[in-house]
């Protein structure tokens, strides 16, 4: 099954610098992260006070700046380890990297939480928005105009993973707003009806709506079973093999306690 998302599945707030310093100070502190908000604030936060619990290893830096950010920083050696939420480009293979997988993510379709529909197809997705459809009535709504709404934030990656099985070669319409702000497109589809946006599924909140596609709502056993249409993989990158310190944070993300970690909020590559 996890052949399958390898192979098929494709940050977030990538303007967001969310900088702890969790072990200034301390002796132990010497991995630095740099990268991907979801793999950053929902699986390297927790994971490092574990780790330091078992090994005295900490983290002296955990930076969101945004998959885009990742590759360069591990190059620069400004991180120990980054964090890539998309799939792997062509030209990074050649590069001396290591790429780890550690898991997987459900990407999200969110409307106005009093929007009546539930469910879209992905063809009904691709014509919102694509722009072909503008009207919430074409796809069993209210008669209401569909505003697309994309966070278009510099460093962000979740656009390779969602534009490509979606859109495929159709370019995005050209009546969709485009916002550069951390969470403004959340915002603006938790104050407008006929809203409609995608990101993170860890980024749900109450104020916003999740839609099912193709009648399948996404889960950590839709994706497993690979039932939802739209995931991405995580990764962690390293320069080179990883040794020293790096390489036991990596084993220790692969191991059965790392990914009890990653399940949490997302489908682990091992269970």
């Amino acid at each position: 099954m996890f052949t399958t998302h390898t192979r098929t599945a494709s940050l977030l707030f990538s303007g967001l610098i969310v900088f702890f310093s969790l072990a200034s100070g301390q002796a132990g502190a010497s991995l630095r992260y740099e990268g991907s908000l979801p793999i950053g604030e929902n699986i390297i936060v927790p994971a490092a006070g574990t780790f330091k619990e078992k090994t005295g290893i900490a983290f002296a830096s955990i930076s969101h700046q945004g998959s885009e950010t990742a590759v360069a920083a591990v190059l620069e050696e400004r991180a120990d380890i980054g964090g890539l939420a998309r799939p792997v480009k062509a030209e990074e293979i050649t590069l001396k990297l290591r790429i780890h997988l550690i898991g997987f993510e459900s990407i999200g379709v969110f409307v106005h939480p009093r929007n009546p529909v539930v469910s879209l197809s992905m063809q009904q997705l691709a014509d919102i928005f694509s722009g072909k459809t503008t009207n919430w009535r074409e796809v069993g709504g209210q008669d209401l105009p569909v505003t697309v709404v994309v966070n278009d934030s510099a460093g962000r990656s979740l656009s390779q993973s969602f534009y490509p099985k979606v859109l495929a070669q159709t370019p995005l319409g050209k009546k969709a707003v485009r916002t550069r702000q951390p969470q403004a497109h959340l915002s603006m589809v938790a104050k407008n009806k006929g809203a409609i946006t995608f990101d993170s599924l860890a980024l749900k909140s109450g104020n916003i709506k999740i839609l099912a596609l193709d009648g399948v709502m996404p889960s950590t056993a839709a994706l497993r079973k690979d039932h939802y249409p739209l995931s991405r993989p995580l990764h962690l990158v390293t320069q080179g093999l990883p040794s020293g310190e790096v390489l036991q944070f990596i084993k220790f993300m692969l191991s059965a306690e790392g990914q009890a970690i990653v399940k949490q909020n997302f489908l682990p590559v091992y269970e």
